[in-house]
């Protein structure tokens, strides 16, 4: 196939070439193992990825919890009450920044000669090269500083997160207006902890700045900006140990980015390793692919009626379902949202509906199955909200919303008849309407699902669900539910 193709300016395959390619066809039996099995591993492999893709922001917020701890005397075994005394930038160290020569002189740049660096160069933690090279002609007409090895730069303005970045010179090198050199005095405090504490005061560095469109820092705001100051010994033990955790924090990542790039290799071996017909047992009892094909052959194929004018596209009709905004809990009575001792499928019924009604109009069925999950299994929700919205809702749900004793087994949704039940008789019915395949398959609700009740409790919780869902959405609550719950929600035979 992907040597056969057509076409002179963009290359591709023929719908002749198309018709005629053969494929493996195993018998129909061993079709719905394969895909049986198809879904059970790739939900799996897709948790593994999900989970994977959470470890970046996990890690980058350890590396700040770190820093805030260390210099909120965390590390100090003889931490001073109150926190260590503070002092400003200017009375530790000498403050500088540098310019721009002018462009239009060909003599102030060339390929090589002292480094140039502008605010972007700050992304990195220590910099090592330069883009830019200025000549000792231009060095000298702008009096700029050449600033040491060892030096901090901060940067004053840029695009994006950059205003408030901190850098250390890797090279001896001269800067621009947009940077802020600030070279520490180490009688008075260690570089690698100035540039700790600059690091974990990241936002309130940028919350200083001034302007319109494009806020900026300047020299003198930097001059005055306080950090703590413990002891040197102090500032010594601090520093080795975020450094410490620091590279443990990379050593994770390194091995997590690995095991990442080993996991998205795993989708593509699966898929060829099924359609090497290698993933599930033959069973010669099954009736052969051949005797499929023969009867397929022998029933002719409807012909369609033509019909004049333009094609239209029969589609089916969907119930108007308007968005249900959730509800002001302070008003409503504990237990509010209780459902019965045992949801059946007509219950489970209700409360996909009452999901669909509340997002008003077709849902990726990924969101679907993660808010009807929600929903069934409360004590999940409440594992994901903040502490004063948990409360609120285990107080409308009841004790079905409290955390489960350690030694109860959970409930595998996968695996729940009540759901399977529902979902087949809304199929069956017309209620449910599917639309798409994969990722981006959808459900709605048909015109027969205005007949279903869904008032009090399904209505209730599906409310909360879904307006915090569309509020967050689903990546900030799947890395924090059970690995069964995450597979449930990416089941595509659920």
């Amino acid at each position: 196939m992907q040597q056969s193709h057509g076409g002179v300016g963009l290359r591709h395959v023929t719908k002749g070439v198309f018709e005629r390619t053969l494929v493996a066809l195993p018998p129909r039996a061993e079709q719905t193992r394969i895909a049986n099995q198809l879904d059970t591993l790739l939900t799996r492999i897709q948790s593994c990825n999900d989970r994977f893709d959470a470890i970046p922001a996990l890690l980058k917020r350890f590396r700040q919890a770190v820093l805030e701890a260390a210099l909120n005397g965390a590390f100090s075994e003889n931490a001073v009450e109150g926190g260590a005394p503070r002092a400003c930038i200017s009375s530790i160290a000498s403050v500088g920044t540098g310019s721009t020569p002018l462009r239009s002189n060909a003599q102030f740049f060339a390929s090589t000669g002292t480094p140039w660096i502008t605010s972007s160069a700050t992304s990195e933690a220590i910099i090592q090269r330069a883009s830019e090279f200025v000549t000792a002609a231009a060095i000298s007409a702008h009096r700029l500083k050449i600033y040491p090895k060892g030096t901090l730069l901060v940067a004053m303005y840029g695009e994006g997160k950059t205003r408030g970045q901190v850098a250390e010179l890797g090279i001896d090198a001269t800067i621009n207006q947009a940077c802020t050199a600030i070279r520490v005095d180490n009688a008075k405090a260690l570089t690698a902890f100035v540039k700790l504490a600059l690091q974990a005061n990241y936002l309130n560095m940028r919350e200083l700045a001034e302007g319109g469109n494009q806020p900026n820092l300047n020299l003198s705001k930097v001059k005055e900006f306080e950090i703590p100051l413990p002891p040197l010994d102090v500032q010594t033990k601090i520093v080795r140990r975020v450094e410490a955790l620091f590279a443990l924090a990379d050593r994770i990542e390194a091995r997590a980015n690995a095991a990442r790039n080993q996991a998205q290799c795993l989708s593509p071996l699966v898929l060829a390793k099924a359609f090497r017909g290698e993933l599930v047992q033959q069973d010669p009892q099954d009736e052969p692919a051949s005797v499929l094909l023969q009867r397929l052959a022998a029933t002719k194929p409807a012909k369609a009626k033509a019909s004049r004018g333009r094609p239209r596209t029969k589609t089916q009709e969907l119930f108007a379902t308007p968005e249900v905004v959730k509800p002001d809990a302070t008003g409503l009575s504990d237990g509010m949202w209780a459902a019965p001792d045992v949801v059946d499928e007509h219950a489970v019924t209700a409360l996909l509906v009452a999901v669909l009604k509340a997002w008003g109009g077709p849902m990726l069925q990924m969101q679907a199955r993660l808010a009807a999950v929600l929903c069934l299994q409360p004590r999940q929700m409440a594992a994901a909200l903040p502490a004063k919205q948990a409360a609120q809702w285990q107080r409308l749900v009841g004790p079905a919303a409290d955390p489960l004793p350690t030694q109860v087994a959970r409930l595998q949704p996968a695996t729940d008849s009540a759901w399977r039940k529902a979902l087949l008789g809304m199929r069956a019915r017309g209620d449910l309407v599917e639309e798409g395949s994969g990722p981006q398959a959808t459900w709605a609700l048909g015109i027969g699902a205005g007949q279903i009740k869904t008032a009090g409790w399904p209505e209730g919780r599906a409310g909360w669900v879904v307006a915090y869902l569309r509020a967050h959405g689903a990546e900030a609550i799947l890395p924090l539910l059970e690995t069964s719950t995450v597979e449930f929600v990416h089941a595509r035979a659920a």
